[in-house]
């Protein structure tokens, strides 16, 4: 249950002022004041400046040395900068020491040392700032600035320069350079205004702060100067503090004096132990939680150790994961056995020796968990269990917790999800112990309050997560729980939950989601939806209905759903009036499509962004595409953590060699491809113009900084949803200072059938189809097709995940210095006209109807209202019964609209086929709706099966040996649909690594579908990867499934290809494509003298293995170091000079595919 306000404060006698605060100190990130800090600044007439945020005398410092910066270290410089022309050094100054900020002499022009101090701010509160400072009668300015590096906002406070330091300073003030000069600043953000003083004077008051610095959020207050060579400043005893008045009591004060307290109270469990018998959901929910608690109760406890080679922390979250569950189904049952397995687990974690502080994700995860467990079952544990759990807290979570705060470990404040994780952690920990440790506990509380807005500041300005949805989910899945827990536990969230961007990041995972029920998975993220239930926290604390209902869409359950479900808050997309498009800023990602709670509708996601995010990928315009249920365009998600140099994201770092992580592992342009990185690492794209309407949206990207070091000078990409949101188009605009040559990528799981002028390819899922057409006017590009793996230019280490279900439709785009390519991607129906191509429009010429779009009241189908109707889609498809013959009278569509509309409807003629509902009215953009009737039902493919896996079963029916369909588990299945009754009496089928492996099967039949017969048993040989036939008794049956038990190495069943057999055919009839060339083979590496030549061998390999015919292939060399090895057009390599250089062969497949294989060279000096 969600608390009100009053609600939460009910019974609680803490004093209101020290609340309030609180809150105001959370929102400017206080930092925790300095032991010893003596007022050494005269006071002004101005509120009491209680709270210091930040203090500095340069006395920690060394003589000599430059001023500690720390971003992450809230008693230390964000930042500053200097040079050798340009220092930043400690000298003695007055018994002390101060910074001397220098232009060395000799140096050539003017520098400008300087340091910052990044601090958040709120309205409605007044920040002092003191200094002292000694100019010379040089230039010197105390600025406040936004973050934003790109174009920051900014307001100059004081600016000093002469002899006499300003203009004309007023009567009875009388200031030198030479002297130290007392400066206070007095910012006053509720009326954002400021005033200055020197030495006691006011030289400005009620000056206006810059309209476009965002209060609210993090500000940066500079120090800085404009020197010439020889000259120097003295800056010393900087202080800056809030008027705001600290609590006079401890915040663990306010804990509640009961168990349990974290996220829910007892009472709240006698609410669920009522409401779950009544209420379906609940009751599902429940039973899913209870059949895992029991199979909990006969698994062994976790062991210490380290199982992804790094860290504790997938046994942190196995505990973790115990810890809600067996204490959940405990409280709700009362039944002690599941209290007992969790003792016998948090016993045993307890003894561990550590919980992993070096990694702290994994002692914060650890801690949480103990929490839960000590925390839901207090009542039911010992003295001596409750001590015992209390201990591990204290000693293995908290203790480690509080030196990582004092040795301003980086994790704490951070502005990615281990701030977040960390911090509630241990904050959740100190909640369940507060009264056992109440100092160690408040400041927990208080330093991890402090922190955790740092990182909440990322959700700013609109909800969107830098890191990607998977980190959000992960991010947002310990934030809600900690400030759930402060409301139970204190009364109050102290602000959290109401700083900028959490009110609406519910909406990013429902916007990021696609209509084949994936997610647009960019960065380390997973395909899979993130229907986390911390939503239903957040949707009923900030009147957000929808984030309940995109809980709902999950399969899921942890009891946070139980805790948090109202039937009463729930709301879907469509009743919500949610819009169909959505840009996030910061993030620069926007999504588009035709419907809401479709899989028919069509879906396409783009984004911008900054390349060197924290789990991020060189990906500057990359998209995923949605249609049918499918997705056509895919992103490839995470690569295995544990690669070497995964984490070194650096300008050259490591993670920029993987393939997952490239630029041509995502749906995007490669500009002059080579071994490098090939997108700029530090490169981000912004949303330029995005614009939504009824019947079309788009967006446009400037991602020039992309290729800024290829010469690139602009580089646009448009994404667009036109033609009454029907069709979707991806356009890029590119120029170059020089001649570039660029590649576009897509990866598809689909089958790529090229067209015979190369301007058009049909892509295939199963009976899905999607056309994509070059539309832009040069007659060049064509399409073509790659694997999902390196070009030959690029580099391959070993380890990568294979993509081997995955291929790239490919565009090369010859070099030169302007180039425009649009691609248009359209749904494609069987037995329906495929809806014509747009003219080729400039990205400088798009737009959207600005009149408002004349819209149908009701649609109805053969007398009966249109249960998906709604007035704002326009397309809707319609699939008869199977069965339904060709040509058959389709239902009869009928329409209405306001009484001042026309409305006219073209009905079908035939199925398939497609009735089209025009409505005109004056001042509106007339609309078109077609309802599409397509020829039978989904239910009814050629082929399907047990689960919906990683690839479809269509696969096994593709006439490719290299790809497959698999399913883990005894008794998984593929079926296939011979479209009548046969007389089946046989099966081939081959699997994948059927040379290694025998795969175990049975065939069985059926005429209906429903009533099933055994018509074999069997096994591979287990020495082929071709089809191996089968043979049995001829059987009456429309459907064959083929049932897998496993193989003899594992459970999982790989079906790479399958042909039925009756009377003496097979089916399906298909001309095999494993004839086809597949790849190039080049010999082994070779080691040359200098001068030597080498003429390569190159060999083709067919799908099936067999030796390819290279006779029509036109085969092209390169090299990839001339000055070691140069390879001519035949293919014979020189040896040049000593090194290694990687010789490569590609070239073109008549089918349109792109082969290549490279060799190593090494070439020895010549012996004199």
């Amino acid at each position: 249950m969600i608390r009100t306000k009053q609600q939460r404060l009910e019974g609680r006698t803490a004093p209101r002022k020290a609340r309030i605060w609180t809150a105001l100190a959370l929102a400017l990130a206080i930092a925790i004041p300095p032991l010893g800090w003596t007022e050494q600044k005269a006071s002004a007439d101005a509120p009491s400046w209680s709270t210091t945020l930040f203090s500095y005398d340069f006395e920690q410092d060394a003589l000599g040395g430059p001023p500690a910066v720390q971003a992450s270290n809230p008693d230390t410089w964000n930042a500053s900068a200097s040079s050798e022309q340009s220092t930043l050094t400690i000298v003695s100054s007055e018994g002390g020491k101060a910074l001397q900020f220098e232009r060395v002499s000799g140096s050539v022009g003017s520098g400008g040392p300087r340091v910052e101090k990044r601090l958040a701010t709120s309205a409605d509160t007044m920040v002092r700032v003191d200094f002292r400072v000694k100019t010379g009668g040089n230039r010197f300015d105390f600025e406040l600035r936004s973050t934003d590096n790109n174009a920051p906002a900014s307001t100059r406070m004081l600016y000093l320069t002469g002899p006499g330091l300003i203009p004309s300073p007023p009567s009875g003030l009388s200031l030198s350079g030479s002297q130290m000069v007392n400066a206070t600043v007095i910012i006053d953000f509720g009326s954002r205004t400021y005033e200055t003083a020197l030495n006691g004077v006011t030289i400005a008051s009620a000056q206006p702060l810059n309209e476009d610095l965002v209060v609210g959020g993090p500000l940066n207050f500079r120090f800085s100067s404009i020197l010439q060579p020889g000259q120097r400043l003295t800056l010393d005893d900087v202080l800056i503090r809030t008027n705001n008045t600290p609590p006079g009591v401890p915040v663990i004060e306010h804990l509640l004096d009961e168990h349990p307290r974290l996220m829910a109270t007892a009472a709240d469990f006698d609410r669920i132990r009522l409401q779950i018998p009544t209420d379906t959901l609940m009751q599902g929910w429940y039973n899913t939680l209870k059949n895992q608690a029991d199979a909990m109760l006969t698994q062994p406890v976790s062991e210490y150790g380290f199982p992804d080679g790094r860290t504790l922390l997938q046994i942190s979250r196995q505990v973790l994961s115990r810890a809600n569950t067996l204490a959940f189904v405990y409280q709700i049952s009362q039944d002690t056995r599941y209290a007992e397995r969790l003792w016998d687990e948090l016993e045993a974690a307890a003894a561990f020796p550590d919980w992993n502080p070096v990694s702290f994700l994994s002692t914060a995860e650890m801690t949480n968990a103990f929490a839960i467990g000590y925390d839901w079952l207090y009542q039911y544990w010992s003295p001596t269990r409750r001590a015992a759990l209390e201990n591990a807290i204290i000693n293995m979570g908290l203790t480690p917790g509080i030196q990582g705060y004092y040795d301003s470990a980086w994790w704490a404040t951070t502005n990615n999800n281990w701030n977040i994780v960390t911090n509630s952690g241990l904050g959740i920990g100190a909640l369940a112990v507060g009264d056992k440790a109440p100092e160690l506990a408040d400041e927990i509380l208080r330093r991890s309050m402090n922190n955790l807005p740092i990182a909440i500041a990322e959700y700013a300005p609109d909800g969107a997560y830098p890191e990607g949805v998977g980190y959000w989910a992960y991010a947002t899945s310990y934030l809600v729980p900690y400030i759930a827990a402060l409301e139970t536990a204190l009364g109050d969230d102290y602000g959290l939950a109401d700083l900028p961007g959490l009110s609406d990041t519910g909406k990013y995972p429902i916007y990021m989601s696609g209509s084949s029920g994936t997610t647009f998975n960019y960065y380390d993220s997973s395909i899979g939806r993130q229907n986390i239930g911390d939503l239903l926290w957040l949707g009923q604390r900030h009147n957000e209905p929808t984030y309940g209902w995109w809980t709902l869409q999950g399969s899921g359950a942890t009891p946070r759903y139980l805790l948090w479900y109202d039937p009463s808050k729930i709301e879907s997309p469509i009743s919500a009036g949610l819009p169909l498009d959505a840009s996030f800023r910061g993030s620069e990602v926007v999504t588009m499509r035709s419907a809401w709670q479709t899989p028919d509708a069509l879906f396409v996601g783009f984004k911008g962004g900054l390349n060197g995010e924290n789990h991020g990928d060189l990906d500057l315009g990359t998209f995923v595409l949605d249609a049918f249920g499918q997705r056509w365009a895919e992103e490839l998600g995470q690569e295995n953590y544990g690669l070497p140099g995964y984490w070194s994201d650096g300008p050259n770092g490591q993670r920029w060699t993987y393939y997952r992580k490239r630029a041509e592992g995502q749906n995007t342009l490669v500009v002059q491809p080579g071994a490098g990185p090939d997108q700029d690492v530090p490169a981000e794209g912004e949303i330029v113009r995005y614009e939504s309407g009824a019947t079309e949206a788009f967006a446009i990207a400037d991602l020039s900084a992309a290729y800024a070091s290829r010469g690139v000078t602009d580089w646009q990409r448009g994404v667009k949803l036109l033609d009454n949101r029907s069709q979707i188009l991806i356009q890029d605009e590119l120029t170059a200072s020089d001649p570039v040559e660029s590649w576009w990528f897509m990866h598809t799981r689909a089958d790529i059938e090229i067209g015979p002028d190369g301007r058009s390819a049909l892509l295939k899922i199963g009976n899905e189809r999607m056309l994509a057409r070059i539309v832009s006017p040069d007659p060049d590009p064509v399409f073509t097709v790659m694997d999902a793996v390196p070009l030959w230019s690029s580099p391959n280490p070993a380890g990568q995940t294979a993509n081997s279900s995955l291929r790239k439709l490919t565009v090369q785009l010859d070099a030169a210095n302007q180039a425009a390519l649009s691609v248009l991607f359209t749904p494609v129906r069987d037995g329906i006209p495929t809806a014509a191509a747009p003219a080729f429009q400039p990205l400088n010429a798009w737009g959207i109807p600005t009149q408002p779009t004349a819209q149908l009241t009701n649609l109805l189908i053969d007398g009966q209202p249109l249960a998906s109707f709604v007035p704002g889609v326009y397309q809707y498809e319609q699939r008869p019964p199977a069965g339904t013959p060709v040509s058959a009278v389709p239902p009869v569509v009928a329409a209405s609209a306001a009484a001042a509309a026309s409305v006219t409807v073209e009905q079908a003629t035939y199925v398939p086929g497609k009735a089209v509902i025009t409505v005109t009215q004056a001042s509106y953009t007339p609309a078109r709706y077609e309802v599409y009737f397509r020829g039978g039902h989904p239910d009814h493919e050629k082929v399907k099966a047990s689960i919906i896996g990683t690839y479809p079963p269509s696969h096994t029916i593709d006439g490719k040996l290299n790809t497959f369909f698999s399913a883990q588990g005894h008794g998984q299945w593929v079926q296939y649909d011979l479209g009548q009754t046969r007389p089946v009496d046989g099966v081939e089928l081959a699997w994948y690594q059927g040379n290694v492996r025998s795969f175990s099967f049975k065939v069985l039949g059926s005429v209906d579908g429903t009533q099933w017969t055994e018509l074999y048993s069997g096994s591979g040989a287990g020495d082929r990867l071709d089809l191996e036939a089968h043979s049995f008794a001829a059987s009456p049956a429309r459907y064959v499934r083929i049932v897998g038990y496993g193989n003899t190495s594992n459970d999982w069943m790989s079906v790479t290809e399958a042909r039925i057999r009756y009377s003496g055919q097979a089916w399906p009839d298909l001309v095999p494509t494993w004839t086809h060339l597949d790849r190039l083979i080049l010999q082994a590496s070779a080691s040359l003298v200098q001068g030597a030549t080498l003429p390569l061998s190159v060999q083709g390999v067919n799908y099936d293995g067999t030796p390819g015919n290279l006779s029509a292939l036109d085969i092209a060399y390169v090299s990839s170091n001339t000055a070691v090895a140069t390879v001519n057009a035949n293919g014979v390599v020189q040896a040049v000079g000593p090194g290694t250089a990687k010789i490569s062969a590609y070239a073109v497949t008549q089918q349109g595919k792109w082969v290549h294989a490279s060799t190593a060279v090494t070439v020895t000096a010549a012996s004199p």
